[in-house]
């Protein structure tokens, strides 16, 4: 015999509540004022009460899709992921591969299994090494990046590069578009990129440019495959902000919004939006400043706190998975999330009895 589940929908909760009033109505408990109030109550609560242990159980069901083993496969997969129109997942590994200086890699669909493939590994020297933050894929297919170390340049082994990886037949070749110097163009590009229609290539340097506190660049294709560098925006460390993130930039309306982690009128970071010009250049239109918090007669919520699944988050590597999270609705932080929907439901009781009463 089958067992049936008594709530399994946040829809049954209020189900349950409507048939609990047309059994109290048939009863004649309903009309009467002394229990009116103290059914409401405890319909109300149960309702409350039901809603969350069924959001916590339906809340998210991750099934890991590939664990690294942290060799040739890649380690330290501090990346974002990526997926083209066939379904395929694209991401970077910032160690591992078959020289240690990091892979970009896909994961392929294949039935209920998922498929991993190096499609390159750094060496570490002019191709660059330890490439965060994943890659930016184009209309044709093909993946842009990142390397915070090898290439050219002052710095100590080497002051990063910014890739291109092509691919032919199957076989996925990459190359340099710029080697950054150290000096004016930045150093230690370790953001995502953001692409135009254009082709154009725009990302930040957390280091580098005429006063060491990063820069914001643009990488522009000519028609024979060459790429040219252009600094947008050097920060000063003032009311702009200062050493850029490696948060991936938004493009929208001809506008790049992007964050800084540090300066700003309050010394804890900015975000700011570019905006062309008719020139040619970027201006800073606008930058807003970070504040600190404050403590003082409330409590400040985080309404979006960021998953960081990285093997770092405690200060040290653990081991590394890529997983697909199945989530019925958006949860940006569990205590939050629960006691919103808790709210939610009990305004919603309290409208439907207040309906019910006024029906009698």
């Amino acid at each position: 015999m089958q067992k049936k589940s008594l709530i399994t929908t946040r829809y049954d909760h209020l189900n349950l509540y409507f048939q609990t009033q047309q059994d109290f109505r048939r009863k004649r408990l309903i009309g009467s004022r002394r229990l009116s109030p103290a059914i409401g109550g405890v319909l109300a609560a149960f309702a409350i009460m039901a809603m969350l242990a069924s959001g916590a159980r339906a809340a998210s069901t991750t099934n890991v899709i590939y664990s690294f083993a942290g060799g040739a496969d890649g380690e330290y997969t501090d990346t974002d992921l990526v997926i083209d129109s066939a379904g395929n997942l694209y991401g970077t590994s910032v160690l591992g591969g078959d020289f240690g200086g990091g892979t970009v890699f896909q994961l392929t669909p294949s039935g209920d299994s998922w498929i991993h493939t190096v499609l390159y590994s750094f060496s570490g020297g002019a191709d660059g090494g330890e490439p965060y933050k994943g890659v930016t894929l184009d209309t044709e297919g093909n993946l842009y990046g990142t390397a915070v170390t090898g290439g050219a340049g002052s710095c100590e082994g080497g002051c990063g590069v910014a890739y291109k990886l092509t691919n032919s037949a199957g076989t996925w070749t990459q190359t340099v578009i710029h080697a950054f110097t150290g000096g004016d163009d930045g150093s230690g590009p370790g953001a995502g990129l953001t692409i135009d229609k254009r082709g154009n290539l725009y990302g930040m340097a957390p280091t580098g440019g005429a006063n060491g506190l990063g820069v914001v660049y643009q990488l522009h294709p000519d028609q024979s495959g060459n790429w040219t560098l252009k600094v947008i925006h050097t920060f000063t460390g003032g009311t702009d902000g200062a050493t850029g993130s490696a948060g991936r930039m938004l493009l929208r309306g001809g506008h790049l919004y992007g964050a800084a982690t540090a300066g700003g009128a309050n010394g804890k970071g900015t975000a700011f939006e570019l905006t062309p010009t008719p020139s040619g250049e970027w201006a800073t239109r606008r930058a807003i400043s970070m504040a600190p918090p404050t403590t003082t007669g409330h409590t400040t919520l985080a309404p979006f706190t960021r998953w960081l699944p990285g093997p770092r988050a405690n200060g040290k590597k653990e081991s590394f998975t890529a997983s697909k999270a199945e989530q019925t609705e958006p949860i940006p932080s569990a205590t939050w999330f629960l006691t919103r929907r808790a709210i939610s439901m009990e305004r919603r009781v309290k409208a439907a009895w207040g309906v019910a009463r006024s029906s009698s």
